[in-house]
């Protein structure tokens, strides 16, 4: 017994150290290769390593071991005999519906890590590919109109929860329709983008590169904040915890402190506040089963929808300040292209000149030569700036739900990003299976 018991004190270590630390990628320096995205492996004296890990954000439908879609539509009528003084005999009753059932898996074809691989050796000549990301924890849900338990068309939902956090794996969504339901779903699925997509929100364990940033918050204000005293009741979304952190700031609960300048400064803090989250609240189910918190008595749709709206309006305005910024710098670099190659053009024929007065046997090849190519370099210099990338558009993340945890943390939490920093990363993707006739055909 003794024997048993060690050996299953050792697997569990081996299992806890492989989830832990077999994996030290560096997440904010993931490349593109192919159709993969590629992130840098640290190694053991924390310095971005030739190993990357291929993200599995390539969601399919599962199939059998015949090749087939593990995908199954079935709909269903209740005949019903009508009364003996009607001319027809039978007749279509009010009763009916339908049953989708469909299993969904991360997978990345061989195909698409050769192809990787070959794109990452033309940016690391050293860098190979040597497994897959694997996910902290992941949900998976139905973006349909039939995916509301009671509404018009559904009668129930289930199979949304947990989504596999390890390549290959699977997760299996089931709707319950009612006969209307059946009937539009059916004529969706004849489309290119039916009405049914699954919605994965994964969490990715990693580091963070160094930033000579240190953030403090004081937890004994932050707790009086009237979203942190509703979660005592119950649940807040991620969404209304990101406005308590900005609010917190404003008002000095939380400080900044920053070395230098950095565009990236509001990912840094989205870091830390993240890690603040972890340490107070616990993450718990799908937004759809939230109840009206105590502090707010609006539903939890009304309350999402809110939320979802203004952060869209705040991520268009920011979209908007890049795209003018993006103008300017074009315009910018278009008159200095333009100054650049006038003032080499300039140069050209006064040496020309030059050359010509001068005695023959005292005359420079190639000058003019020379001056255009000076010319493209300083134009090409003058112009190449890199233009900042939009922001990407709000989606169901702001509307995770977390419950504030019963112990309350005390005294002074620093971050201090100057150091390579373990985090968690959301990253997102959505699948829509098109056209299921053809592929079950």
């Amino acid at each position: 017994m003794k024997t048993i018991l060690k050996r299953i004190v050792i697997l569990l270590l081996f299992i806890t150290s492989f989830t832990t630390s077999a994996q030290q990628i560096l997440l904010d320096k993931p490349i593109r290769a192919g159709e993969l995205t590629l992130y840098p492996e640290l190694d053991e004296n924390l310095k971005m390593g030739n190993n990357y890990y291929y993200l599995p954000d390539k969601p399919r439908l599962a199939l059998h071991k015949d090749n087939t879609p593990q995908f199954s539509f079935i709909r269903y009528v209740k005949n019903e005999k009508t009364a003996d003084n009607l001319n027809t005999a039978i007749s279509e009753s009010s009763y009916g519906g339908g049953i989708v059932h469909v299993v969904v898996e991360l997978k990345v074809t061989d195909e698409q890590i050769k192809d990787a691989q070959r794109s990452l050796r033309r940016i690391n000549a050293k860098g190979k590919i040597v497994g897959p990301v694997v996910f902290k924890s992941g949900r998976v849900s139905l973006i349909s109109s039939f995916a509301k338990p009671g509404g018009e068309f559904t009668k129930q939902v289930v199979g949304i929860g947990n989504a596999p956090i390890l390549e290959n794996q699977s997760s299996a969504i089931s709707v319950q329709l009612n006969k209307l339901g059946s009937k539009i779903l059916w004529e969706s699925f004849k489309t290119t983008t039916p009405d049914f997509s699954i919605y994965f929100e994964m969490e990715m364990l990693g580091y963070q590169s160094p930033k000579r940033v240190k953030i403090e918050a004081d937890l004994a204000n932050m707790y009086k904040h009237q979203t942190f005293e509703a979660g005592i009741a119950s649940p807040v979304f991620g969404g209304e915890i990101d406005i308590a952190m900005k609010e917190l700031e404003k008002n000095r609960v939380i400080k900044v402190t920053q070395v230098g300048n950095d565009e990236e400064l509001n990912k840094l803090k989205k870091v830390a506040y993240d890690h603040l989250t972890n340490l107070l609240f616990n993450k718990v189910g799908n937004a759809s089963m939230i109840q009206p918190n105590s502090k707010n008595k609006k539903s939890a749709l009304e309350r999402a929808t809110a939320m979802l709206d203004k952060s869209t309006k705040e991520k268009k305005a920011e979209n908007k300040r890049i795209e003018n910024t993006a103008k300017k710098r074009s315009i910018k670099g278009s008159k200095a292209k333009k100054k650049a190659i006038s003032k080499a053009s300039k140069k050209r024929k006064s040496k020309k000149r030059s050359a010509i007065k001068a005695p023959k046997g005292k005359q420079k090849k190639g000058v003019v030569g020379k001056s255009t190519s000076t010319s493209k370099k300083t134009a090409t210099k003058t112009t190449k700036s890199e233009v900042p990338k939009k922001v990407a558009m709000p989606g169901i993340a702001i509307m995770a739900s977390y419950q504030l945890k019963k112990i309350k943390e005390k005294g002074t939490y620093r971050v201090d990003l100057n150091k390579y920093l373990q985090t968690t990363r959301a990253q997102n993707f959505t699948y829509n299976m098109g056209n299921v006739r053809n592929i079950c055909s």
